[in-house]
């Protein structure tokens, strides 16, 4: 990208949005010659046919850093940055879900240790906030924002989103399930957004700040525990003066490896392709679309039917 060819993206921009109007008529305020303008143009209509939508500061802030790790420039597409727009969205949905749960009466433990009586999946999540805070404390160590970035999107949205706020809804629909361990499933919720929103804090600070500000505190300062909502006996007022994380104590990467594994299952059901097989008379596979089931089905007529179909929501 070059500024004196003009297919360069003003940053206020991708903040505020713009149409491609407005980006083509910028082409026109600088001192392009009539070629460049031409050729900026036909990019512009190609690149952004709809102008670019509104992505607003944390997003290209988180989008910049993510791509860091380029070499010495960053070509910058906004399509990414709409893509953490929608991670930002994310996790206002996971904050305010885990808000739900943990009720308006809920107070944080006095550490953040586990208690004992967490699930396997509580244990799992445990750990890969752990892992999660591991590489970005080493990134940072290392300058490598791009890895730490990588880390804790992958935390918030492939391990605690998509997975863990999935697994533990029973435990809040069921009656019978034990007090001890719905305390332990809420403080595991907290410990995660809590932690969560302060490794993405450099990276995205007005969102997290915003989202920070509803979390329960500590009625005491935490000196075991890990969440530091407390400054020299007082209550923290910001984000930005909370410890950044650094406690890996729980990484337990036996329980990892058996979720693993179990995902890997629940994946493969999920990529079976909609689709029935049978044998005909002839003895020749036919297929056709399969009807929405809720199971795999071996049927039997004059021949051995298999029926592959989409698996339920796991």
């Amino acid at each position: 990208m070059s500024k004196s060819k003009g297919n360069v993206v003003d940053p206020i921009d991708v903040i505020e949005g713009v149409t491609l109007e407005t980006l083509l008529a910028g082409l026109h305020n600088g001192n392009l010659k009539q070629e460049d303008i031409e050729k900026a143009t036909e990019g512009m209509k190609k690149n952004f046919p709809e102008g670019i939508p509104e992505c607003g500061t944390d997003a290209l802030r988180f989008g910049l850093a993510a791509l860091s790790s380029q070499e010495t420039s960053i070509n910058l597409d906004p399509r990414k940055i709409v893509a953490y727009r929608k991670f930002c969205n994310k996790i206002w949905n996971a904050v305010r879900f885990t808000l739900a749960k943990l009720g308006a009466d809920y107070v944080p433990p006095a550490s953040s240790q586990a208690s004992g009586h967490e699930g396997r999946m509580d244990q799992w999540i445990r750990s890969r906030l752990a892992r999660a805070t591991e590489v970005a404390n080493r990134a940072f160590a290392a300058l490598r924002l791009g890895d730490a970035t990588d880390a804790i999107h992958r935390f918030w949205w492939d391990e605690f989103c998509s997975v863990y706020l999935e697994s533990i809804k029973p435990v809040f629909q069921k009656a019978d399930t034990p007090p001890e361990r719905v305390a332990a499933c809420r403080n595991t919720l907290f410990r995660c957004v809590d932690e969560g929103l302060r490794l993405l804090h450099p990276f995205m600070p007005f969102v997290t700040e915003e989202l920070w500000q509803h979390l329960p505190r500590h009625p005491a300062p935490a000196h075991h525990g890990h969440h530091h909502h407390h400054h020299h006996g007082h209550p923290l007022e910001t984000l930005c003066l909370a410890v950044y994380p650094t406690d890996v104590s729980e990484r337990n990467e036996a329980r990892e490896a058996e979720v693993d594994r179990a995902l890997a299952a629940v994946n493969v059901i999920r990529s079976l392709k909609t689709r029935t097989v049978w044998w005909t008379r002839s003895g020749r596979p036919r297929s056709c679309a399969a009807r929405q089931t809720t199971s795999l089905r071996l049927c039997r007529r004059t021949r051995p039917r298999l029926r592959c179909s989409r698996a339920p929501a796991v």
